[in-house]
This record gives C-alpha cells, structure tokens and sequence, in this order.
C-alpha cells in the first residue's frame, strides 16, 4: 500500500525492478508534480482567498496556478483584460464600478481605487502540495496513489533509456488521471444533473 513518500519512493523502485534509484526517485517524484501542476484541475485543488487590499498591485498566492471565475472586490465581479488592454485603460475607476484586472508575472493588477482598503476576494486552484521528507503525504497520495505511481514511472523512463516502456507509462497515467477528473467532476455535482435556467 502506497500512503507515504517514502512508501511511493519504494514502490518506483519495485516496480522497476531496480534497487539503486533510492536518490533518483526523488527527482521523478518531482518532475511528475511539475506535470501535475500544469495539467490536473480537480476539486481538490481549489482553495479561496480573501484578503483586504489597499494597492492596485496584489501578490497573487505562491501556490496559485490559475483563477477560478472572477475576482470581486467588495463583491463587485472583476472583468479581466489582456496586458495591452489594461496599459490603455485611462485612470482608476471608483471600487463600486465595473473593474478590471490582468495578470503581470506572478502579480494581479487591479485598475480600481482601493485605496481606502477593499476586500478582494477569488477562488482559485492552488499547487499539490510537494511531497517530501518533511511533508510525507497530501491530498493527491491519498485520493490517487497510482497517479503518483504511474507519473513517477513515467519520468523514469527516459532516464532509464527504456523508451519502450514510455507508452505504457503513459497510458496508465492518462487513464488513472482521466478517472480522477471524472470522479471530481461527478463528486462537484453531488451525483445530480445539470439543469438550464
């Protein structure tokens, strides 16, 4: 049973047949996160942010990957526009009109005045948590230990030069990764269908 990293770190080993990746299997472990992170969006992954705000610039989370529906700031939806759109936009528009923002790097740039303090507000879908010496297990381990697994595998192909076993890898991942989304999709709708109002 596969509950910690080292637990996933053993289970790489065994199932490559190899004794000598103990040190190794750290690095697939975290190149599959980095793969995670840029293409699983479940229910667990999201998380919400309220915070008051005073600046036109806000630090977006270090763990923010991307927004999920509009910011509002005191409960005002947000409406975004590119960069160029947001250079050209004349001033500051008063925090009860309609507002704007854009993305600047790892910033959300509001062009509102809040200068007077607003609560921005927005749910959004942050990081897996890295798995680690210090932080043994997360959501991902415990709800899809073959995610994990199969990622890992995956990564270690090509260091292994076994290009052979890369499809393989591959399509389990794709396939225990495809049943994870529609499990989080099945568990947002509580089982229920979808109605058009």
């Amino acid at each position: 049973m596969i509950q910690t990293y080292d637990d996933l770190k053993a289970a790489v080993g065994r199932w490559l047949h190899r004794t000598d990746l103990a040190a190794v299997a750290e690095d697939f472990i975290t190149l599959f996160q980095m793969r995670a992170n840029r293409n699983l969006r479940v229910r667990q992954m999201e998380t919400n942010l309220s915070q008051m705000v005073s600046g036109q610039t806000v630090a977006l989370p270090a763990d923010w990957l991307e927004f999920i529906g509009q910011p509002t700031l005191g409960g005002k939806p947000q409406s975004f526009v590119t960069r160029d759109q947001f250079k050209r936009l004349d001033g500051l528009v008063h925090v009860f009109e309609q507002g704007y923002f854009s993305i600047f790097g790892s910033s959300l740039r509001l062009n509102v005045d809040v200068s007077a303090g607003v609560t921005l507000d927005f749910d959004y879908y942050a990081k897996i948590p890295a798995l680690s010496d210090t932080n043994p297990t997360n959501w991902l381990l415990q709800d899809g230990a073959d995610v994990y697994l199969y990622g890992s595998l995956l990564e270690a192909a090509p260091y292994l030069n076994n290009d052979a076993r890369i499809a393989t890898w591959q399509g389990l991942l794709t396939t225990a990764m495809n049943d994870l989304q529609a499990a989080s999709d099945t568990a947002k709708t509580s089982g229920g269908t979808l109605e058009i109002r």
